[in-house]
This record gives structure tokens, C-alpha cells and sequence, in this order.
């Protein structure tokens, strides 16, 4: 038989290790003990039945790696954005069905996963997140992207499939980093043409629009020469032909 929780958290506070692995351990809520830890840099709570995430965690200040993957959480306390040092947060498979107010103030977060959610919308303060690197949103209810997700300079891989998107922003064309877009199982006919802007017709680089009801046209140029050949295309007064009237 494995320690108890309470044994795991007594001898990472005498060794003073800076990761705790609480993964699968049954806990309905957190353990008071638990907070005492402020040195910890790590903390795992993965595979439990938490549903509540109170404000003590803001005491944990120089976590930069927090995973809450699967468990019952529906709403995250607004000061976790007050974090300094966090750099990975990942609470996918819970469920979510918002992201607090503020949330776009977390100064130093490279890695979001908030993924099979129920999450139906995206505030405009996600813009000011410019050091996020990776954003996970898929599996969620999404049915618009905030136009201040273009300000997001540094982000290199967005994932939003299988949502309820029909269109995506203009103002993604300013992803100058952008290596990976995963955008299938949505609703989408179009894509914006500032998006040829964005590197992803190089090599290297992933663009996913399976299972959308794409245009004909799209889905010819996607056959006929991949991402590079759709990009040039994008670039012409043919293609805003096809565009929707604004």
C-alpha cells in the first residue's frame, strides 16, 4: 500500500522538495497542509474529484507548473491570475464553463490548457496573455474567438477543434509565431485572408480544418498544393470573391 496523502505531504515538507504528486489519489478536496508547502514549484492533482480551487492557492507564489487535469472543477478562483511565477497551467477535463474575469493578467504563463470544457466564451482580456506560447481550447463551446487574440504575439500553437466556431478573426493574421493552428470539427466555410500572413505554409508547420464545411474551393487548393498553394491564393481579389459580405 502506497503512503497515505497526508504522509506525502509531511515528507515533502521536511525534504523541503520543491514537486508534489497528489495524481489519483481520491481527494474530494484539498488538503489544508497542502498550503504550508509555499516553496513547491510543482504541484500535480490530476485523476481526483475536486471541485473547488479557493484562494489559498494564491500562497503557493512560486509555483510555475499547476495540472488540475480531470477533475470536477467549474470555476477558478479570479487571484490565480495573480501568480507571478506561473508558467504551465493545465485543468482540462473538468468543467469549466468560464474563465475568470482578470484571468489575461497572469504575468508570466507560456502554456494553457482549459480543453474539454464547457467553456462558451472567451473574454477580450485573453489579449493581454503575450507571453502564452500554447492555448488548448479544444473540445469546448466555443463559437467565436475575441479579436484581442491576435495580440497574443508570442503563441506558436492554438488548438481549438471541436467547437462551434464558424469564423475566425481577422486580426489572427498578426500571429507572426504561429506554427501550429488545429481548428477541425468546427463550423468554418472560410478562413479570414489576413491568415495567409501567418507562417504556417512552412515547412514545419501544422494547419488542421478536417470535419469544417469548408468551401469548394478551399478544399481544391488544400489538394492541389497544401498550405502554400491556399496562402497565394488567399492573396487574391479571386478568393475575396468568395468571402462573406460583411
Amino acid at each position: 500500500m502506497g503512503k497515505s496523502v497526508k504522509a506525502t505531504i509531511t515528507d515533502t515538507q521536511e525534504a523541503h522538495d520543491d514537486f508534489l504528486d497528489l495524481d489519483d489519489r481520491g481527494l474530494k478536496e484539498i488538503p489544508p497542509e497542502l498550503w504550508n508547502l509555499t516553496w513547491l514549484t510543482r504541484l500535480n492533482l490530476s485523476h481526483n474529484r475536486l471541485n473547488v480551487l479557493t484562494t489559498e492557492i494564491t500562497r503557493l507564489s512560486k509555483l510555475t507548473s499547476f495540472t488540475l487535469y480531470a477533475n470536477q472543477i467549474s470555476y477558478l478562483p479570479q487571484k490565480i491570475s495573480t501568480l507571478p511565477n506561473l508558467k504551465r497551467l493545465c485543468v482540462s477535463n473538468n468543467s469549466l464553463e468560464e474563465l475568470p474575469s482578470g484571468f489575461g493578467c497572469c504575468p508570466a504563463l507560456q502554456y494553457l490548457d482549459v480543453s474539454c470544457n464547457f467553456i462558451k466564451e472567451i473574454s477580450s482580456n485573453f489579449g493581454f496573455l503575450t507571453t502564452l506560447k500554447e492555448l488548448h481550447l479544444a473540445d469546448n463551446q466555443l463559437k467565436t474567438l475575441p479579436k484581442e487574440i491576435g495580440n497574443l504575439h508570442s503563441l506558436q500553437t492554438l488548438v481549438v477543434r471541436d467547437n462551434e466556431i464558424e469564423q475566425l478573426p481577422p486580426e489572427m493574421g498578426k500571429l507572426s509565431q504561429l506554427k501550429s493552428l488545429l481548428a477541425q470539427g468546427n463550423r468554418i466555410k472560410t478562413l479570414p485572408k489576413e491568415l495567409a500572413n501567418v507562417p504556417l505554409s512552412l515547412d514545419g508547420s501544422v494547419l488542421r480544418l478536417a470535419a469544417n464545411p469548408l468551401h469548394q474551393t478551399i478544399v481544391d487548393k488544400l489538394k492541389a498544393g497544401g498550405v502554400k498553394e491556399l496562402w497565394t491564393f488567399m492573396k487574391t481579389l479571386e478568393y475575396e470573391a468568395i468571402l462573406p459580405k460583411q
